[in-house]
């Protein structure tokens, strides 16, 4: 008993098309047209709402993603500079040990 379900619709589709035991209020041909026309209508909507979903889910992920590179990016441009630091500073307080150290070698 397939069920469908969007925003608008909630029912059976046997609802729709429910023939007696004597088929005396039996669903005209018509009628099945009418209710296949409304399937394939909410089918369409409902594809539309998840395609629409799935595009903002996507622009949000590319958005986050993003921020995070840019994070990534700042850490590593601050990595960099704590590195030249800690070099300026070692040439500063020892600036003789370079020499030193390649005297030796």
């Amino acid at each position: 008993m397939p069920y469908v379900t969007s925003l608008h619709h909630n029912w059976f589709f046997q609802d729709r098309c429910h023939i007696d035991e004597n088929d005396s209020n039996g669903a005209r041909p018509q009628e099945i047209q009418i209710t296949l026309l409304q399937l394939q209508v909410v089918d369409s909507l409902t594809r539309e709402e998840m395609n629409g979903n799935v595009r903002e889910l996507r622009e949000n992920l590319c958005r986050e993603m993003d921020a995070l590179n840019r994070e990534v990016e700042d850490v590593r441009a601050r990595q960099l500079d704590v590195s030249h630091m800690t070099d300026d500073l070692r040439n500063h307080f020892f600036p003789t040990a370079a020499f030193a150290c390649k005297g030796n070698g």
